[in-house]
């Protein structure tokens, strides 16, 4: 029997690189029906904690959670910043989850001329990994990593469905297509699926053109919101499926211009008191063994 909580199969959710416009990301997000957004947080410098924390009050008040999106390509070796940021985002208690898009297979100038797939590479993704609490944590995945050999498992896709939660960006634009290269992830982490230890898969699709793929990107609204339907039925039999996701939400409302985020649009903040908390702290309500000491929190 299937762990998965129903209302999860229609959950929708959109990556958010640009927060500057709250009032206008809600109101895309609720028209849109979207239940989590993953927004982008800046490493250095530190953002806007003022409108982070206006996204985050309009947010709770359209049931939307959001999480703390991380993509800094050098935190596959540089674990230290890695964790400043974890903390960062801890202290401010806006963010139940953490959603890392860190692609290191993207041509990246390593250090020593490494070249992905280098086994210090895949070490150091899953090192990664490791220094957040798998419970809160979200990560995007390839589909095709099942053709990278793991360290302890048989590929890169096991070492990291055996952390976290993953969104597989099965990035086209025909539902038969987006399941058939999502499967691979979904079977697997079907295998993986317990009640006790559930193990969760978001199909994430692409709104945005997608450089060199013309059937991997959507241009039209209704044609996505078919497949994002059809997604939903055609992976609902997998223990596993959690759910769609988007890239991105600029594009996504740009298809129909007037939901579209007035982008650097600051809008009216509110006042927030010294108690004001938009979501359950959700990251302190268990043990967690941190590795470092938590830098200041952002003021």
């Amino acid at each position: 029997m299937s762990a998965t909580p129903p209302a999860l199969l229609g959950t929708r959710a959109a990556w958010v690189w640009d927060f500057r416009d709250p009032q206008g990301i809600i109101r895309a997000a609720s028209h849109l029906r979207l239940r989590e957004l993953f927004v982008s947080v800046p490493a250095e410098p530190a953002p806007d904690l003022p409108v982070l924390r206006q996204l985050a009050l309009l947010a709770a008040r359209r049931g939307i959670t959001l999480a703390a999106l991380g993509s800094t390509t050098e935190w596959v070796l540089d674990h230290a910043a890695a964790r400043r940021w974890r903390d960062r985002v801890l202290a401010s208690r806006l963010f139940p989850r953490v959603h890392l898009d860190v692609e290191p297979h993207v041509e990246h100038d390593w250090p020593g001329g490494i070249t992905w797939p280098d086994r210090r590479l895949v070490r150091g993704y899953l090192t990664l990994l490791d220094q957040f609490p798998s419970n809160r944590l979200e990560v995007d995945v390839p589909f095709w990593w099942e053709t990278v050999p793991g360290l302890t498992r048989p590929s890169l896709a096991d070492e990291v469905l055996a952390r976290s939660r993953v969104t597989v960006m099965a990035y086209r634009t025909d539902p038969d297509a987006i399941i058939a290269v999502a499967r691979d992830v979904l079977n697997r982490a079907d295998a993986l699926h317990t009640r006790l230890r559930p193990r969760y898969v978001r199909v994430g699709v692409s709104a945005a053109p997608v450089p060199g793929c013309p059937d991997c990107g959507f241009t039209a609204p209704d044609v996505l919101e078919r497949a994002l339907d059809d997604v939903v039925a055609l992976a609902g039999t997998h223990a596993s499926f959690a759910g769609t996701a988007v890239h991105d939400l600029t594009h996504w409302a740009a298809l129909s211009p007037p939901l579209a985020p007035a982008v650097g649009a600051m809008g009216v903040l509110p006042e927030f008191g010294p108690a004001w908390s938009p979501a359950p702290p959700d990251w302190n309500a268990i043990p967690v063994d941190w590795t470092a000491p938590r830098s200041a929190t952002w003021t």
